[in-house]
């Protein structure tokens, strides 16, 4: 068996799945600065689907806000949780990649649908890299501030 596979094994169940048990343990964790009416942000890399109701959740840990990557729909979590802070989800190596065409795309689809959150913020996930080419860049801030002016309409 694999420490993996073991380690699973040993875990308590949650909610009828193996996620850790930290989880509940948030809402106490986040008290003392969301009473204080500081805003808890919680980040996390690579894909965090299953456990993304046990952090936003008002019945859980009930963070005001999620910062993601481009693994995690978009369109999942502004239908779910379209008052909470959302912080995402281009893809860092399609503007490292290109074409430019592909950059606005990207762009305008996450604007499409982040617009309908009133409190999305646009963020490259991983953030920006060193491979991505400065004209990239360029075309992606134009692009950005254009849609971004266009959706506000």
């Amino acid at each position: 068996m694999s420490l993996s596979l073991a380690l699973q094994a040993l875990a308590p169940s949650y909610r009828g799945s193996r996620i850790p048990v930290i989880f509940p343990h948030y809402r106490s964790i986040f008290a003392p600065l969301q009473n204080a009416g500081i805003p808890v942000i919680f980040t996390s890399d690579g894909d965090p689907t299953l456990f993304i109701d046990d952090i936003l959740s008002p019945h859980s840990a009930n963070a005001d806000g999620f910062n993601f990557e481009y693994l995690v729909s978009l369109e999942n979590l502004v239908a779910r949780y379209p008052h909470k802070i959302l912080i995402g989800n281009l893809n860092s190596s399609t503007l490292a990649r290109g074409p430019i065409s592909a950059i606005e795309a990207e762009l305008t689809r996450t604007i499409d649908i982040g617009k309908h959150a009133p409190r999305f913020i646009i963020n490259v996930g991983g953030g920006l890299t060193h491979d991505i080419p400065p004209a990239h860049l360029e075309a992606y801030t134009k692009i950005r501030h254009h849609l971004c002016l266009s959706a506000r309409k």
